[in-house]
């Protein structure tokens, strides 16, 4: 008995059916005018039952054409499959709802993997995202000196926060932050101050603290901050403790004065 004839098709080992084909090659020709789909990398059939449309094997499909996506493609339209479903659902690519990287979008710390986030690090920066609408700010004004300071540089190994306050020139821990937010004094208000010198004694040579009335903000609950309008002046260290001693008694000076008088 004669030995049947193998389809003519490459890699394909069925018997001739027609023409030099076997059936199902016959029949793909029959339909759309070729008996095999050639792989779109490297030209070899695409064989029936191996899952894939377009392309041969594992090793010619390439990856997918949206940017900074490394995923194979899964169709005909030279995408992966998460953008394929886009393309059929949406008819376009649209950017994707969940962060790429386990990477906090505030912060920039990594997030933990089976914290139950994934774009936030903890509920600070979740309550931050949430404030800007995901749309994290890249400079903030500083509160003191007025400049615009970027929020793209890292401290440490994460990016600086966006309720930053003062800039780096600034300060947060330094003295002329401190006054301002004790007291409301500008450093321009502080510089006349020092200028002037002690309102007491006149001395110029020597920093100046802040005296304010403690009847006004000692009592507010306990707030560390003054209104600003209860600022009454700028004494050097040894008038401010003389008052402060005397318990700002307007009678107690007097007899001071008095008793200093008798002396001489």
């Amino acid at each position: 008995m004669k030995p049947a004839r193998q389809c003519s098709v490459p890699k394909c080992e069925q018997a001739v059916h027609s023409r030099g084909w076997c059936g199902r090659h016959y029949a793909h020709n029959r339909i759309y005018g070729t008996p095999f789909t050639s792989c779109r990398t490297c030209g070899d059939p695409v064989r029936k039952g191996s899952g894939k449309r377009f392309y041969c094997s594992d090793e010619c499909l390439p990856t997918c054409r949206v940017d900074d996506c490394v995923n194979p493609v899964r169709g005909g339209d030279d995408v992966c499959g998460t953008h394929q479903m886009q393309l059929r659902r949406f008819g376009e690519i649209r950017p994707l709802a969940w962060a790429s990287e386990w990477v906090c979008v505030v912060c920039g710390v990594a997030v933990e993997k089976g914290s139950g986030r994934r774009r936030h690090c903890s509920v600070n920066c979740q309550a931050l995202a949430s404030r800007w609408k995901n749309a994290r700010p890249t400079e903030f004004t500083c509160h003191l000196c007025g400049r615009t300071q970027s929020l793209l540089r890292m401290s440490g190994s994460k990016l600086q926060r966006t309720d930053t306050k003062w800039c780096k020139e600034c300060g947060r821990d330094s003295p002329k932050v401190k006054r301002f937010v004790l007291y409301g004094v500008t450093p321009e208000r502080y510089a006349e101050a020092m200028a002037s010198g002690c309102e007491i004694c006149g001395r110029t040579d020597v920093p100046l603290h802040v005296d304010h009335d403690h009847s006004c903000c000692d009592q507010r609950g306990g707030s560390a901050a003054t209104c600003g309008d209860c600022v009454r002046g700028f004494l050097c260290g040894s008038c401010n403790r003389a008052i402060g001693l005397l318990k700002d008694d307007i009678t107690t000076l007097g007899r001071a004065i008095e008793y200093l008088s008798k002396s001489r």
